[in-house]
């Protein structure tokens, strides 16, 4: 690493991923679990159609996809768009040209 904090990243989400990613965010918020102004910060982003991320904000966002990975409510067909939403984010964090911040 060169010193420079890592390039944010974008990621291609279409509407149906959007609005899971969306979800899955608002679902932790309310959820009362996780009131951190990072989160809040990250889903009122995704809901404004941001698709760049920061490493942190990467991060943040595969922390949640991968606890609702493990979660038996969600629809089969969303469980598809969860699960390759989350393999997107993982890999675009292992990518050389986005070291996650630690």
């Amino acid at each position: 690493m060169n010193g420079r904090p890592p390039a944010p990243t974008t990621l291609s989400l279409s509407r149906e991923t959007r609005w899971t990613l969306h979800h899955a965010l608002l679902s932790r918020l309310e959820d009362g679990t996780e009131p951190r102004p990072e989160l809040l910060r990250t889903f009122e982003r995704v809901d404004a159609g941001e698709t760049t991320f920061t490493a942190a904000e990467l991060e943040r966002i595969r922390d949640v996809l991968a606890d609702y990975h493990h979660a038996t409510g969600w629809p089969e067909l969303e469980r598809a768009r969860l699960e390759e939403l989350l393999h997107r984010v993982t890999e675009a964090l292992e990518s050389p040209e986005a070291e996650p911040m630690r």
